[in-house]
């Protein structure tokens, strides 16, 4: 993949002191396209995806998406943005998802303000331990933006972030949708053209 791993581990707060170790079994997907694709269209991840990991059977684990590049990666000013919290997840040993999960956060497709360049979306999967309380999530990525995700799957007594995989998108004109589903106006720099013309 193209992205530079390394960044990604400095701009998620305190992901760098704990490491994935697993960057390529564990992946989401969409129908045929997965999230080790690399600049996927931004109308493809809109939805929830399967999650696969050749992991240990039996284990559960939790898994956080986050925009580490919200508002842009030039200017992080919400980071991080969190757009999906589902946790109690467990594999096959093929690695395939055999549990539905119990979504702490519900799932928020990407979201790149018009003109913010590409923004980096990391699914970083912890494995759930023995009197964590991934549950407590929900109150700590309450409005989504500007959270830590790493910091707080320490506070909630996730375990160690085993596995990561990430791709990159940009605005593309299905975006506007999601802005209006959060209630979110982007500055106006970030306008889109449908979004400068209903503030004109």
């Amino acid at each position: 993949m193209s992205l530079n791993t390394a960044e990604i581990h400095m701009d998620i707060e305190c992901l760098e002191e704990d490491s994935p170790s697993d960057k390529t079994s564990f992946k989401a997907t969409w129908g045929d396209v997965s999230s080790n694709s690399g600049i996927l269209d931004v109308s493809v991840p809109q939805s929830p995806p399967k999650l696969s990991f050749v992991g240990e059977t039996g284990k559960k684990y939790t898994c956080i998406k986050t925009d580490p590049d919200a508002i842009s990666r030039t200017n992080p000013i919400f980071r991080e943005f969190i757009h999906w919290v589902i946790s109690d997840l467990e594999f096959g040993e093929d690695g395939s998802q055999t549990t539905e999960g119990n979504t702490i956060l519900s799932y928020c497709g990407p979201g790149p303000p018009h003109a913010s360049g590409l923004h980096r979306y990391v699914f970083l999967l912890y494995e759930q331990s023995e009197g964590s309380n991934p549950e407590s999530l929900a109150g700590a990525f309450e409005g989504r933006g500007g959270k830590k995700a790493h910091v707080s799957a320490k506070v909630a007594g996730l375990g160690s972030c085993v596995a990561m995989s990430y791709f990159e998108s940009e605005w593309g004109p299905c975006v506007d949708a999601v802005h209006e589903s959060l209630g979110f106006v982007p500055p106006d720099e970030y306008k889109s053209p449908k979004q400068r013309e209903a503030s004109a």
